[in-house]
């Protein structure tokens, strides 16, 4: 993975500790989470570097979770559409 994507908050070792000094987490994941048609499978696909997900122009293309290894410390995980119901 790429060393200049380390942060100061990072150890030594390159494994990110997240809450308690203590516990060291060796990947972090990342969830593209959003309302649909926004560009969620196509940020995913950029990342990679590759086309590794369907996209579409019509809303609702991503039926289930997907998600890639895009290096030994980091996971991206890609989600449909989320469309919350309005009050009132």
């Amino acid at each position: 993975y790429n060393r200049a994507c380390l942060r100061s908050n990072e150890v030594a070792d390159d494994r990110l500790s997240i809450g308690e000094p203590h516990r060291i987490v060796r990947h972090v994941t990342v969830g593209l989470v959003g309302h649909p048609n926004v560009g969620k499978t196509s940020l995913l696909n950029a990342l990679v570097g590759k086309k590794v997900a369907s996209v579409s122009r019509t809303p609702g293309h991503t039926k289930h979770l997907q998600s890639w290894r895009i290096s030994p410390a980091c996971e991206i995980c890609d989600c449909p559409g989320l469309v919350f119901p309005v009050a009132g």
